[in-house]
């Protein structure tokens, strides 16, 4: 029996999205999956940042990137045990001033943000930007879903070429998240631990 599931083609054009070259991969066992941007990338090992209370939340970070790292895509998954968050409104997870002050300040001023666009039904956010990284123009986008006790966040980081662009918008197109996960309830730290 087939799960529901949340495809991220929010804000992409509908026709003739181009196909990432890379394998599909699955993470948070088996709750996320995307399509990978290169072939050959290497998938690190994930980092782990346990609770610090017993209502803290708790991360799971993955990362991929080719040889010299100039092509990277990270996946975070952040699960809050709290209920709290279950009833918290749009307008206390997204201000866009506040996420753009945010995102300046976490790239410490030196991105430029060409395009931010937010989803409430889907409770979705998506930050295009650009940036010199080390006399190189790059390209980056940020993809943050937050539903429930969930946090997932998607980020490309390539070098600011057509051709990459056009990776990343089919890699985003690619994107599957299982609805049931993103709504239920928050995991255990113990199973989130042990089923990457």
């Amino acid at each position: 029996m087939r799960y529901s599931v949340l495809l991220l083609v929010l804000f992409t054009v509908a026709c003739a999205q181009p196909t990432p070259v890379g394998k599909r991969v699955s993470l948070a066992a088996g709750k996320i999956s995307l399509i990978l941007l290169n072939s050959n990338f290497t998938i690190a090992k994930p980092f782990f940042w346990g609770p610090d209370c017993s209502s803290c939340d708790y991360t799971r970070t993955y990362f991929f990137h080719n040889s010299d790292s100039t092509i990277t895509t990270g996946v975070t998954v952040k699960v809050y045990p709290d209920t709290l968050g279950k009833q918290w409104p749009w307008k206390w997870l997204f201000n866009e001033q506040q996420t753009r002050a945010d995102f300046t300040a976490k790239h410490r001023g030196s991105a430029v943000i060409e395009k931010l666009t937010a989803d409430s039904s889907s409770r979705t956010v998506i930050v295009d930007a650009h940036f010199n990284r080390q006399g190189h123009q790059s390209f980056m986008k940020e993809i943050t879903v937050r539903q429930g006790q969930h946090k997932v966040r998607f980020d490309y980081l390539v070098p600011d070429t057509p051709q990459m662009r056009e990776a990343v918008s089919g890699s985003q197109a690619s994107i599957i998240i299982n609805k049931q996960y993103l709504a239920g309830p928050a995991e255990s730290y113990e199973n989130f631990r042990n089923h990457p």
